[in-house]
């Protein structure tokens, strides 16, 4: 087995693995293991590339890292500029923690729930702490290589300012690495202590959900609380600022570079510190607990879900034309409600999708939220932010971790294979895209009145034609059919782009028929009807 230059680095912190309990050569043994596999493994970021058999054994996380170090470009450029080190530092820290957390969940939460090293590694006689190190290692592992990505342009303008600054800045970001996979990890460990079988993957799903939503509004926000005095910006402490952990990490580097200091600043720096070791220790106390509550992720209470499902099989028996199109919808519902890796791939960018349209709308108009009252209903067109997701989507569902059971489309005798696509796609529509997009009105409404309505039912007949061009456009296999990550890259990214191009001309048009009543129930009757005529006539095998 290839010997891995990390393992000889982690040998010297061997000593504080064995005063935790960790068996630290099984713990050794288990990480080289997981290292020589991961030589097959597609990053998430990665999933569109291409593979072609000889591919396979690619290590495509070294591609996923360039991407990363593209972004750290964006993150790292405002060290470059002699603004406030407390601006600087507190917007910087806030986007490295954005892109980790959001990294973190999409990439590894199926990691650091994986059940399997217990059932395997665990009959051998490893114990659960020992198990649980390893997780965690491995998956730290790939975060402090995620981040040196991220923040390799923010850690040479942080020299730029010293070299005490640069040392500690690099600490710091040592830190946050792990306190978001403790903290996640903490979060979890709650849910699983609380709750059973399917419940649990659902509620942490929503958690996913919940974090990439309060991680993305709270990084608007971050450059809101500063104050700009001829064309200085100046930072005034507020007690408020005590529950942003941006800040808190800024704050040491903040009363480095400017000497300031005062009572506010000095708890900022010791949560900073405080919190990161609290949080640590409480997950380093309940590592057996964690691997222990992990196999309440196996059960599963058919019955009970059937239940809630129901409505969901309802609508497909309301909307699907034959009984090849109805068969293909449950089974769609079946694995969207159920397949785990299909949830963790899926639900956190969910997230984004939600807020997005919300948050052009803030960012445009509002310095207060007072004058929401006051807003154009033209900032009503940020719902078609929402329909950006379905290119996404459509190429999410074409994966399976079952996908070689895609025999039965051929072993079934389908008279038309374009029902698989239809059914599919009701599918996702009725269990996704119609539940968020009648949350997401529901807001609209609440915001811009009734008069919004129209808009609404405009944008989502617009989302149904989108669906049918994005498959024409696509290619797209047939659903379920391809293993995670086996997707052609290039062509996705053409599809993409075309559906910018489309996206916008249907925003251009909605905004052209808002200035005319008339306009927009014509326009509104034209895209019903063209939807109903695509759904019939255009979706192919």
């Amino acid at each position: 087995m290839k010997e891995y230059k990390f393992l000889n680095i982690l040998d010297k912190f061997k000593s504080i693995y064995t005063k935790m309990g960790v068996d630290y050569e099984s713990m050794r043994l288990i990480l080289s293991m997981k290292l020589t596999l991961d030589s097959r493994r597609t990053s998430t970021v990665m999933q569109n590339s291409s593979s072609e058999g000889d591919k396979e054994d690619k290590n495509s996380f070294n591609k996923a890292l360039i991407m990363y170090a593209i972004m750290g470009i964006f993150i790292g450029i405002i060290t470059m500029f002699p603004f406030n080190s407390m601006y600087t530092y507190t917007i910087v820290f806030g986007m490295f923690m954005f892109f980790i957390l959001t990294i973190f969940i999409s990439d590894f939460s199926s990691v650091l729930l994986d059940v399997r090293d217990k059932n395997i590694i665990g009959t051998k006689g490893i114990d659960n702490k020992t198990i649980n190190a390893a997780k965690l290692t491995h998956i730290c592992y790939y975060i402090f290589l995620t981040s040196l990505a991220l923040s390799w342009l923010a850690i040479i303008g942080s020299f730029k300012s010293g070299i005490l600054i640069g040392i500690i800045f690099i600490l710091e970001l040592m830190i946050i690495d792990i306190f978001m996979v403790v903290i996640t990890a903490l979060l979890y460990l709650l849910i699983l202590r609380f709750f059973d079988g399917e419940k649990v993957k659902d509620i942490i799903n929503f958690v996913q959900i919940g974090l990439t939503i309060i991680m993305t509004i709270g990084y608007q926000f971050l450059g809101r609380m500063f104050d700009i005095v001829d064309i200085n910006i100046v930072y005034k402490s507020n007690i408020w600022n005590l529950f942003l952990p941006p800040m808190w990490f800024a704050s040491p580097l903040y009363v480095i570079d400017r000497g300031e200091i005062n009572k506010i600043i000095i708890i900022l720096i010791v949560l900073a510190f405080i919190v990161p070791i609290i949080a640590i220790s409480l997950y380093i106390k309940n590592t057996s607990k964690f691997e222990d509550s992990l196999s309440k992720l196996n059960i599963a209470k058919d019955n009970e879900k059937e239940k809630k499902n129901r409505l969901f099989y309802k609508i497909g028996k309301w909307t699907c034309r034959n009984n090849e199109e109805k068969a293909v919808y449950d089974l769609s519902t079946s694995i969207i409600k159920r397949e785990r890796e299909f949830k963790l791939m899926t639900y956190p960018g969910l997230g984004f999708d939600i807020v997005f349209p919300l948050l052009f709308i803030f960012m445009y108009s509002m310095d207060s939220i007072s004058e929401i009252k006051n807003i154009s209903l033209h900032m009503s067109l940020n719902i078609y932010w929402f329909i950006f997701m379905v290119p996404t989507l459509l190429m999410t569902l074409q994966y399976s971790n079952d996908y070689k059971a895609a025999w039965i489309y051929e072993t079934a005798y389908i008279s038309d294979k374009s029902n698989i696509y239809k059914g599919a796609y009701k599918a996702l529509l009725s269990n996704i895209l119609l539940p968020l997009y009648l949350f997401e009105s529901i807001i609209f409404i609440v915001i811009f009145g009734i008069k919004v309505l129209p808009i609404l039912i405009i944008a989502f007949a617009f989302l149904l034609v989108f669906i049918v061009i994005e498959h024409m456009l696509g290619k797209n296999t047939l659903p379920f059919t391809i293993k995670f990550g086996e997707v052609n890259k290039s062509q996705n990214l053409i599809n993409t782009l075309l559906g910018m191009v489309i996206l916008g001309v249907g925003v251009g048009i909605n905004y052209l028929a808002l200035f005319n009543v008339y306009a927009l129930i014509v326009y509104s009757i034209i895209l019903i009807v063209t939807a109903f005529v695509l759904w019939s006539k255009c979706i192919k095998a």
